[in-house]
Order: structure tokens, then C-alpha cells, then sequence
């Protein structure tokens, strides 16, 4: 297979400025492309295997390794309260180990405005917000990059060094990641929003994420990921002992989404995906601006890695394997409603560049799905106040709409993220603002 045409062929069909990608088989790079622009704004300039794309939550498994090696070194107990180390820890009756498998029971995003746009906030302000968990700890699969910025701060406490500085010392060196840094070299990837429908570009804010840090903010490329991806496959020996690490692969718990089948789990800091039976490993990674996919298969100690600098994703980095299809959705077409008092509310929504639905399908009910018909969230309430409701990403966490001055409904907030009726609609107020010059020409 030609890789490299398959990758370009991608970017093209996904409407991204660059793509970056690298295969690793039995431990070793075998290949490594990058194809596009890694800079929209400015002089185009091709990407290379050093180009740095923001890898967003591909930090979390890194930070699972760190605090495995620390376990192995008997610096810390996953099956003890976090609270025994981090006493003002939010949610701190958790075990670390549930901490690292999203079943805490804390919120998936901290109070306050859309961090990944807008900014993170402090640890002081966190532990002082008195954060509540929303299940008993253990009970449900719950994915929260809260949850991870308390890792984060864990890192912290058991080595007395930044959270990165911590990854430099128990991962980057020993597996040989080079190129991965909590802030990137000159040169890297510039990360912008594309219009789903017109050649244009938005530029997406880069923000310091605090001690949401480790939720993430680290900068790599796809062949130090392949290394990580190698390593978790086996192929690469040492760091951790042979048995944490297969602990790190099993499938510990499962986001229970209704009317869908159990195809994804999730280990201590990896997911795990069932496809017609057969088991790949890995994480997916997507900030404004950026999304990364990290993918495993162990039995044939074989990663891929592919970053791209678009905040629409590109449909996963099995795509350069096998050709990448979605399922299309109407939006034109009837989207509902069943409840009449929610009819303002539907129709098309953008999450920052991502095309969304949302129909009213009975009385007191929302569902929220992506264009391409994945994603879908469920939410049960009314007027202007909705809480999800159907064992997805949004499960438990508010919907609040806000209207304008006429009472017309402009945005959705839900669980801090904004969507908007245009993408970066710059009539409202959004987290992280518009930049000042707004949309500009893009050429693919």
C-alpha cells in the first residue's frame, strides 16, 4: 500500500491544511510522511517528521506511564485514595486507579468558561472551587479531563518537579521521545478552525492550560508517538514491568451509551477498541486547532500515529490502513422537533468548525449528534435548562441555552463548550473571543 498517497488523499477528503503521520512495526519507524501546509496563516511550508502538532489528550496516556513507573517503584498505590497524597484533591476519595480509568465520578470539564479556547485555571483555584463528583467513584465510565488535571497534580506531589518535567524523566528518555514538550520548538504546526463549507480558515488560540494541563497541552510528532505506541504494544522492553503494562491495556471500564453496542473500553489511561472482535489500544487527542490519534494493534507490535492541524478531525489514524467512510446526515432535512416548546432549538449548531444537529425527538428529550452521524448526546429536561441523559460523554452534565435580547436562542453551553449557529459566530461572546481579522482564505 502506498502510504504516503493514501495520507495526502486523506487530507484532501478531510479538508486539512497538513497532515503528519508514522508507522512503527516491532518497535522500529518503518515510515513517516507529512504532507499539506503546517502553517495556513502565514508563508506555506510543508511539514516534516519534526514539524510538533499540540497532541491534546494523547498527554493522558503518557501520564498514566509516569504514575505506573512510579507504582512499580512502590512511590504510590493505584488502589489507594488519591486524597492520601493530594489531601485538597477534588473528588479525592478515588482511587488513583480510577482516576487513570475516567470512573472518579468528577465532572468532565472544570467550572468556567471553555478551557481548551479560553485558557486553564490554577490549582488553587480548583481545589477552592469544591468540585463534586457527579457518580460514587467506581460506579460509571465518565471521561473528565478534570480528572487528569488532578493526575497531574499528583505527578507533582509524589516527584516535587513539574508534571512535564516528570514525563522527561520516567518517559520521553527512556523510550526515546525526542521531539515531545509541554511547549514546542520554533516551527511547529500552526492550528486553525476550517470552514465546514466555505475555503476559509479561522486562526485557533494556543492558551496555557495550567493545571489542566495534563488533561492536554503537550506538542509531539507522530514518530515519537509511534514509540509510545511501541512500547505499549510490547515491542519496546523496560519502563514498566511487563504485568503494569498489560494492566494499562485491560479493559476496565465502558461507556454505557444507550441503543449502542459496548465497542470501546477503556484501561488505565488507554482505549481500548473492539472491532468485530479484535482488540486495538490507543488514545485520540483533539483541542481547537489540533487533533492527533494514536493507534495500537499489540498483537502485531504494530502503532500509528497521525497529527493534523485542523480542529475538524480527520477520521483517525486507521485511515491510512483502510478508506475512511462516514455515515452522511441531512442537516437540510426535518430534524424534529417531537417537543414543540424545543422547535427554536433545532437544527444545525457548530462546536467550534464541527457541524452538529440537534432535534427535539419527544417531549422533554434532546439529541445532539454530528453531521456525520456520530457523537450523538441525549438530553432530558426543558425550556432552557437540559441535563444529559443517555450514558455519553454529556452524561449528567448541563445544556443551558442563552438567547439574545429578542429572546432568540444564540448559543449552547454544554459542560462549558460553546456552539454556536455560525462557526465562531463573532456576534457572541465566545471563550477564548474571535480573532480580530476572522476568516481568511485557505488554499487545499
Amino acid at each position: 500500500m502506498d502510504l504516503s498517497r493514501t495520507l495526502e488523499t486523506l487530507r484532501a477528503a478531510r479538508r486539512q491544511p497538513s497532515l503528519s503521520a508514522a508507522l512503527s512495526s516491532d518497535g522500529d519507524v518503518t515510515w513517516a510522511d507529512a504532507v499539506g501546509d503546517a502553517d495556513p496563516l502565514g508563508v506555506p511550508r510543508r511539514p516534516d517528521a519534526h514539524t510538533q502538532y499540540r497532541i491534546a489528550s494523547i498527554t493522558k496516556p503518557q501520564v498514566a506511564v509516569a504514575l505506573c513507573v512510579l507504582a512499580d517503584a512502590g512511590a504510590v498505590d493505584l488502589h489507594r485514595p488519591l486524597a492520601t497524597w493530594v489531601p485538597d484533591a477534588p473528588g479525592g476519595d478515588a482511587t488513583v486507579a480510577q482516576f487513570l480509568a475516567h470512573t472518579s465520578g468528577l465532572p468532565a470539564e472544570p467550572p468556567g468558561p471553555w478551557w481548551e479556547r479560553a485558557g486553564g485555571t490554577s490549582w488553587d483555584a480548583l481545589a477552592a472551587a469544591d468540585l463534586q463528583p457527579l457518580f460514587p467513584a467506581g460506579t460509571r465510565f465518565h471521561y473528565s479531563n478534570l480528572g487528569y488535571g488532578v493526575l497531574g497534580r499528583l505527578l507533582e506531589t509524589l516527584t516535587g518537579q513539574a508534571w512535564d518535567a516528570a514525563l522527561a524523566d520516567l518517559v520521553w528518555r527512556p523510550l526515546g521521545m525526542t521531539h515531545t514538550a509541554r511547549t514546542p520548538a520554533p516551527g511547529h504546526a500552526v492550528g486553525v478552525g476550517v470552514h465546514p463549507r466555505e475555503d476559509l480558515v479561522h486562526p485557533e488560540p494556543v492558551p496555557d492550560y495550567l493545571a489542566l494541563g495534563a488533561a492536554g497541552e503537550l506538542w509531539s510528532t507522530p514518530t515519537d508517538l509511534v514509540r509510545l505506541g511501541a512500547f505499549l504494544a510490547g515491542a519496546i522492553p523496560g519502563v514498566l514491568r511487563p504485568a503494569t503494562r498489560a494492566t494499562m491495556l485491560t479493559p476496565i471500564a465502558w461507556p454505557d451509551v444507550a441503543g449502542e453496542p459496548f465497542t470501546t473500553a477503556h484501561g488505565l489511561g488507554v482505549m481500548v477498541v473492539n472491532d468485530a472482535g479484535r482488540r486495538t489500544y490507543g488514545h485520540a487527542g483533539s483541542v481547537p486547532g489540533f487533533t492527533a490519534d494514536l493507534r495500537i494493534d499489540a498483537e502485531r507490535r504494530l502503532a500509528v500515529a497521525v497529527c493534523g492541524n485542523a480542529t475538524t478531525p480527520f477520521g483517525g489514524a486507521f485511515g491510512l490502513l483502510a478508506e475512511a467512510c462516514a455515515a452522511a446526515v441531512n442537516v437540510d432535512g426535518p430534524v424534529g422537533p417531537g417537543d414543540a416548546t424545543a422547535a427554536d432549538l433545532c437544527g444545525v449548531w457548530y462546536w467550534g468548525t464541527r457541524e452538529h444537529v440537534l432535534a427535539a425527538p419527544a417531549p422533554g428529550r434532546l439529541l445532539l449528534v454530528g453531521a456525520d452521524g456520530k457523537g450523538a448526546s441525549h438530553f432530558a429536561g426543558s425550556g432552557d435548562r437540559w441535563t444529559g441523559d443517555g450514558g455519553d460523554y454529556f452524561h449528567g452534565e448541563p445544556l443551558v441555552v442563552h438567547r439574545d435580547a429578542h429572546g432568540r436562542p444564540r448559543t449552547l453551553e454544554v459542560a462549558t463548550f460553546c456552539f454556536t449557529r455560525t462557526p465562531y459566530d463573532p456576534e457572541v461572546d465566545l471563550p477564548g473571543g474571535p480573532d480580530p481579522d476572522g476568516w481568511r482564505p485557505l488554499t487545499l
